[in-house]
C-alpha cells in the first residue's frame, strides 16, 4: 500500500477544506499520528479496566517482574501512562506546552516540582551531586522514582498539565518493541478520564487489553464504558480474565470462560470474542518473580502448570497476532480517519449548497423586481384616504351639525312666548353656545380625518419597509422620515344676525300675530344658517384639499429618497451576491473533489 499517497490524499482534503480550524486541527493531529504510527515500528498495548481488577498484576507478568505491584501504573491514573523498553529504568514527562522532562537528566527539577518534601530532607552535598549529573546529562534512576511517576499520574490537578509520561524498564518483552499504554479506570467519575482512555485507546494503541476480574465477571458499568467509549473497536479487543486462580474448580473456570464470552458476544455485539485467562499472580509465583501468597494452594501441581502454560501461550500467539496484524491496524485507522473525513465533507457540502440556496433566495426578488416596480405595486393595492372620502366625510358631518343648529334654532323660536322674545332667539346665550358647539363638531371632525389621512399614509409606509426588508432581506427599519400635518385652522363660530329684514317696530307688529312673527324668524334665520355653514364647509375642504396636497407632496419626496438610498444598497447586494455565489460554487467544487479523492482510495 502507497501510504504517502495516500496520506497526501488525505492531507490535501483537509488544509483545503471549509472545516473549522478546529476540526481542521484535529484531523491534521489523527493524520500526523497516522504518520507517526507507519513509521513506528513499536506495537502499542491499551489497558483498560476498573478499579482493583489487576491491572498491575497483569503488567507485572507480562514485563516479569515485580515492578509496578503497589503504586505505579495503577487504575487511579489520570493521565495517558507509557511503559517502553529502556537499559535502565527512566521516566519521561511531557507537557501540553510541549516541554520535556527526564528523570535521568532533570532529577533535580522534577523533585523540587514534584516531590519538594523529598528534596527539602537532601543533604546539601546530595542536592550539589544530582545538580553535577543534571548537568552532564548522567543522572541514574533511585527509589524515588516510582513515587514521582506515581504523584503525577494519579493527581487529577497535574494531569491537566502532561500530555503523556513514559516509564522505561528493561524487559526482554519491551525489548521486542512492546509498548505498554496504561488508561484511567473505567469506573471513575470524572468525565476526562474516559476521554482521556478514548483517546489513548483509538489514536495511540493497535490492540486494547480489556480487564475483567474473575470475582466480577464483565460488570454492567465496564459493559456500559466499553459499548460507549469503545464501541466501534470492541471486536479489536482482547478480553483478559484475571484472578482466575481463586477459582477452585476447573469445570467453574470453565463455565465462567463461556458466561464471559456470551455476555461480550450479546451486549457488545462481538462475534467470537478473544477472551482468555489471566492468571497473573500465579504466573510471577511460578517465575519465582514474587514469594508465594498461598492464596493458590487449593489448584494442583498440573492445574498450576496448565492455567501458566495456556497463559504464556495465548500471549505469544496474541502478540503473534499483532505484528502480523500491525498492517491492518494502521489501514484501519486510515479508513477511521477517512470515514470520519468522508462525513464532515459530506456535511460541509450539504452546509455550502443550504448556504448558496439561501443566498439566491434571498437575492432573487432584487434580480427579478426593481425597487420602483416593487412600490408602484405594493402602493396600487394599499389605499390611502382619498380627497373625495375626506370631502364626504366632512361634508356629511357639517350637514349634520348644520340640521342640528337649525333644528335647534327652530326650537327655540317656537318656544318663544313673545314677539320680542322671538326676534332676539339668536342673541339668547343657549343658540350661541349651541352654534359654538356645532363649530366645534366640525373642526374637530375636520382634524379628525387629517390626522387619520395622515396616519394611514404613515401605516401604510411602514408595512411597505416590513414587506420590503421580508422579501429583499434588506433591513430598513433605521430608515426614520416625519411627515407634516397641521390641521390647526378652525372656522371660528361668528353669527352677526342681521335683523334688518324682520319687522322690529312695535306698531307695525301690532297688526302680526306671534305666530306669523315666529314664521317670519324662521324665513329670515333659515337661509342664514344654510349659508353660514356653506362658508364653513368650503373653508374645511379648501384646506383639506390643499392640506392633503401637502401631505401627497411630503410622501412623495420620502418615497423618492427611500428609493435612491436601497437601491444602491440593492445594487451592492446583488454585486457581493454575485461574488459569494461564485464563490461557494467554486468552495462547492473544491469540497466536492476532495470527496471524491477520499472515496477513491
Amino acid at each position: 500500500m502507497d501510504y504517502a499517497k495516500i496520506l497526501n490524499v488525505i492531507n490535501s482534503a483537509i488544509t483545503s477544506s471549509f472545516l473549522s480550524e478546529e476540526k481542521r486541527s484535529s484531523l491534521s493531529k489523527q493524520l500526523n499520528r497516522i504518520k507517526k504510527r507507519i513509521s513506528d515500528k513499536k506495537i502499542y498495548l491499551g489497558i483498560v479496566g476498573e478499579f482493583s481488577t489487576g491491572k498491575s498484576t497483569l503488567i507485572n507478568s507480562l514485563i516479569g517482574e515485580d515492578f509496578f505491584v503497589t503504586n505505579a501504573i495503577q487504575g487511579t491514573t489520570t493521565t495517558i501512562t507509557k511503559l517502553e523498553y529502556g537499559k535502565k529504568i527512566g521516566l519521561k514527562i511531557e507537557f501540553t506546552s510541549g516541554k520535556m522532562l527526564r528523570y535521568d537528566s532533570n532529577k533535580t527539577e522534577i523533585l523540587k516540582l514534584y516531590r519538594p518534601d523529598v528534596y527539602e530532607h537532601l543533604s546539601f552535598w546530595e542536592k550539589m551531586t544530582m545538580r553535577t549529573l543534571d548537568m552532564l546529562h548522567s543522572n541514574t534512576s533511585d527509589k524515588f522514582l516510582l513515587e514521582v511517576f506515581d504523584h503525577i499520574t494519579t493527581s487529577d490537578e497535574i494531569s491537566k498539565t502532561l500530555a503523556e509520561v513514559t516509564v522505561y524498564y528493561p524487559s526482554k518483552l519491551l525489548n521486542n518493541g512492546i509498548v505498554i499504554v496504561d488508561t484511567p479506570g473505567t469506573d471513575s467519575l470524572t468525565p476526562s478520564h474516559a476521554e482521556i482512555t478514548r483517546h489513548a485507546i483509538k489514536e495511540i494503541c493497535d490492540i486494547a487489553f480489556v480487564i475483567i476480574p474473575a470475582t466480577q465477571p464483565l460488570s454492567q458499568s465496564l459493559i456500559d464504558y466499553v459499548d460507549d467509549n469503545l464501541g466501534d473497536i470492541a471486536d479489536k479487543c482482547i478480553y483478559f480474565i484475571t484472578k482466575i486462580e481463586l477459582i477452585r474448580r476447573a469445570i467453574e473456570r470453565t463455565h465462567l470462560l463461556n458466561g464471559v464470552v456470551q455476555r461480550v458476544t450479546n451486549y457488545l455485539n462481538v462475534e467470537n470474542p478473544k477472551v482468555v485467562f489471566a492468571p497473573s499472580l500465579l504466573s510471577l509465583e511460578e517465575k519465582g518473580v514474587v514469594e508465594k501468597t498461598g492464596i493458590t494452594e487449593h489448584l494442583s501441581e498440573n492445574e498450576q502448570i496448565e492455567l501458566c502454560s495456556q497463559f504464556e501461550s495465548n500471549i505469544n500467539n496474541i502478540l503473534d497476532q499483532i505484528y502480523n496484524e500491525r498492517e491492518q491496524t494502521i489501514k484501519d485507522k486510515i479508513q477511521r480517519l477517512t470515514s470520519f473525513l468522508r462525513d464532515e465533507l459530506q456535511a460541509d457540502i450539504r452546509s455550502k449548497n443550504n448556504e448558496l440556496k439561501k443566498e439566491l433566495e434571498e437575492t432573487q426578488m432584487m434580480r427579478v423586481t426593481p425597487l420602483r416596480d416593487f412600490m408602484t405595486e405594493f402602493y396600487s393595492t394599499h389605499e390611502v384616504y382619498t380627497y373625495s372620502y375626506i370631502e364626504s366625510v366632512i361634508s356629511n358631518t357639517i350637514s349634520s351639525n348644520r340640521s342640528q343648529f337649525k333644528k335647534f334654532v327652530f326650537d327655540e323660536i317656537d318656544g318663544c312666548s313673545t314677539k320680542d322674545a322671538t326676534q332676539a332667539t339668536m342673541e339668547n346665550y343657549s343658540v350661541v353656545s349651541k352654534g359654538k358647539n356645532c363649530f366645534n363638531n366640525c373642526y374637530e371632525s375636520f382634524k379628525s380625518i387629517l390626522s387619520k389621512t395622515h396616519s394611514s399614509y404613515t401605516e401604510n409606509f411602514n408595512e411597505f419597509k416590513a414587506l420590503f426588508t421580508e422579501m429583499f432581506s434588506i433591513d430598513a427599519i433605521d430608515f426614520s422620515y416625519t411627515i407634516l400635518n397641521k390641521p390647526d385652522w378652525q372656522r371660528e363660530y361668528k353669527f352677526d344676525y342681521d335683523k334688518s329684514n324682520l319687522t322690529t317696530f312695535k306698531p307695525f307688529r301690532l297688526f302680526k300675530s306671534l305666530s306669523s312673527v315666529k314664521e317670519e324668524m324662521k324665513n329670515d334665520v333659515g337661509p342664514k344658517i344654510e349659508k353660514e355653514f356653506a362658508k364653513m364647509e368650503k373653508f374645511y375642504i379648501s384646506h383639506a384639499k390643499k392640506s392633503l396636497a401637502d401631505i401627497e407632496k411630503q410622501m412623495q419626496k420620502v418615497k423618492q429618497l427611500f428609493i435612491y438610498k436601497y437601491e444602491k444598497i440593492i445594487d451592492k447586494r446583488i454585486k457581493e451576491s454575485d461574488v459569494k455565489e461564485t464563490l461557494l460554487k467554486a468552495q462547492l467544487k473544491i469540497l466536492k473533489n476532495n470527496l471524491e479523492s477520499i472515496i477513491n482510495l
